[in-house]
């Protein structure tokens, strides 16, 4: 979903900056800092990511001692909204993985972090929401809802999750079982 995105922003502010463009993994790397600081600030509203882009431009103009270009902002913003619309699919195998875990016995519960709209959208195309017993969608912080589901036995329940820090670590911490895919 942020590949394409993320490729293009890079191919827009290297061809705005040219010579004084970073290297491709330094580029990513000082824009992965900048959105992780925006999450902090602003959490996961569908502007942040965008907002990101134009931030990490911003920083390297000022470091090239170039004046940011109100053409290029408005590039990456359009570039970088590109996430949003999909097509969104599940992993190739996942639908009918956790149809058997549910034929199991098990319930399932997904959680979310981010726009409520999106990832409703998200969910819906990828048809995933009548696999799950509750689907939340949560700001930041995961921790509470994870509680919530695992009651009074958290060592029964599993976290399945791709982010380390807003999956694993708060599963870990109340107990779970943790397994991350990346």
């Amino acid at each position: 979903k942020y590949i394409q995105p993320i490729l293009r922003c890079g191919q827009i502010i290297a061809k705005a900056l040219g010579h004084g463009c970073p290297y491709p993994l330094q580029l990513l790397q000082l824009h992965s800092e900048t959105d992780q600081a925006m999450v902090k600030a602003f959490g996961f509203g569908a502007g942040r990511f965008p907002q990101s882009w134009v931030k990490t431009y911003e920083i390297i103009c000022e470091k090239a001692k170039v004046a940011p270009e109100d053409k290029v902002r408005r590039q990456l913003i359009a570039a970088a909204s590109r996430f949003k619309y999909g097509p969104f699919k599940p992993f190739p195998g996942s639908k009918d993985a956790l149809r058997r875990i549910r034929e199991d016995g098990h319930r399932l519960h997904l959680i979310t972090a981010g726009d409520e709209k999106l990832q409703r959208r998200k969910v819906a195309q990828c048809g995933l929401e009548p696999l799950f017993d509750t689907v939340t969608i949560t700001g930041v912080e995961k921790k509470a809802v994870m509680e919530r589901i695992a009651g009074s036995d958290p060592g029964s329940a599993i976290m399945v999750g791709d982010s380390k820090k807003s999956d694993l670590k708060p599963a870990i911490e109340l107990g779970m079982t943790a397994v991350w895919v990346p």
